[in-house]
């Protein structure tokens, strides 16, 4: 469910932004997801080995923090234009 998500967040920076920053947004993006990543493995691996956390409640903080990550896209404003569907005018339409 997060990595199907991750598609729709990178369309939806790249809808945002400008095109002369999404190598920049990109690099940013992609280095707060690994570092998320890596945060997040080891305070599970924490909270197994230390805390003695099962493995059906780190399943609860997982869906936890994906359903509030999804609350706050609720909350994204719209997007001016679209990345895959970009319509031409008939006046730019070739013959």
């Amino acid at each position: 469910m997060v990595t199907t998500t991750e598609v729709a967040y990178y369309a939806y920076i790249y809808c945002v932004v400008s095109p002369e920053h999404h190598q920049k947004v990109s690099g940013y993006c992609r280095s707060v997801t690994l570092v998320a990543y890596m945060a997040a493995s080891v305070l599970a691996q924490l909270l197994v080995s230390l805390a003695g956390l099962s493995y059906f409640y780190l399943n609860i903080i997982s869906l936890a923090s994906v359903s509030v990550a999804f609350l706050f896209s609720l909350f994204l404003p719209m997007p001016k234009k679209s990345v895959f569907f970009h319509a031409k005018s008939s006046k730019e339409a070739p013959p």
